[in-house]
């Protein structure tokens, strides 16, 4: 099982993982590692591919990525189970993907691009900016591209995360959540169909943070007026296409298409040659009231 060259070893991984007992994870980790050398190789090249600019990459390259996604996911969630039953500590599977080539990252401050939420507690200001106060797992880096963002705890303004909307509605782009509803274009699917599913592209390159790169849909081109597509306003869209889900729009949550979306966000500078953070610059582009500068 472990001696593969098919065109998708990460998804043999995974069937292994799920198969395996909890005592025997992590060999089979390092059995995989030894068995597929080239896997580190491919993931250094691309790497390297987005180091100036987005990269081209193949539809099977999509596809590999995809299931690269997949695996990381389920390692980060079976590592940070919250009934002390984990198959794997975060620790060994930050090991396991530094070993890939992947970086565990902690970014301090929330971005939509970086982190997803977990749970939110409000803040007693209803304009507050998200704060982290717990991270469930950490952000995952292939260099300037986005593999799987961090899982974090966040209290925060009810205008700017709306509790039971930001961590309760349904999570897109995603395969699976314990305590959430996911939506996902794998879904649905039978077999190796399923593993046919292209990977989102995230890119934090030049300066930017671009959205989903390979939809055909660049929302910064749309005018604000236009009448809303499937009920969704250009803010509400920007929202979903972002956060990958609803963090305040009281909108029907459980049957959107965001996936034709995309959208680069520039990291603005602020009074004094500041940067300013990309919360702000999206609060901004949904046209919410932003947070004074003394709340930031």
């Amino acid at each position: 099982m472990l001696g593969m060259t098919q065109a998708c070893p990460y998804r043999f991984l995974i069937e292994a993982v799920d198969d395996a007992r909890d005592d025997a994870v992590a060999g089979l980790l390092t059995a995989w590692l030894a068995a597929n050398v080239e896997e580190t190789t491919w993931l250094a090249s691309l790497r390297e591919r987005g180091r100036s600019a987005v990269p081209a990459v193949s539809q099977q390259e999509l596809w590999r990525l995809n299931a690269l996604g997949r695996l990381c996911d389920r390692l980060l969630q079976a590592a940070s189970r919250e009934d002390g039953d984990a198959m794997l500590s975060m620790t060994q599977v930050e090991d396991f993907l530094g070993r890939l080539g992947i970086d565990a990252i902690r970014p301090h401050s929330y971005t939509p691009f970086y982190h997803e939420v977990v749970n939110t507690v409000a803040a007693p200001d209803l304009r507050a900016t998200p704060r982290i106060v717990t991270w469930h797992w950490p952000c995952l880096m292939l260099g300037s591209l986005l593999v799987v963002r961090g899982g974090v705890s966040v209290v925060a303004g009810g205008d700017v995360l709306t509790p039971g909307i930001a961590e309760a509605s349904t999570l897109y782009w995603a395969y699976s959540r314990e305590r959430r509803p996911t939506h996902d274009l794998a879904h649905g699917w039978g077999g190796n169909s399923a593993w046919r599913t292209a990977f989102r592209r995230d890119y934090a390159l030049d300066g930017h943070y671009h959205f989903n790169v390979d939809a055909p849909t660049d929302l910064a081109r749309l005018d604000p007026a236009e009448p809303a597509e499937d009920d969704l306003t250009r803010p509400e869209r920007i929202e979903l296409l972002t956060c990958r889900a609803f963090m305040t729009c009281p909108k029907e949550h459980g049957d959107r298409f965001p996936y034709r979306d995309r959208i680069s966000v520039p990291i603005a500078a602020g009074q004094g040659g500041q940067p300013v953070s990309l919360w702000r610059r999206l609060l901004t582009l949904t046209r919410r009231q932003p947070p004074s500068p003394a709340e930031s």
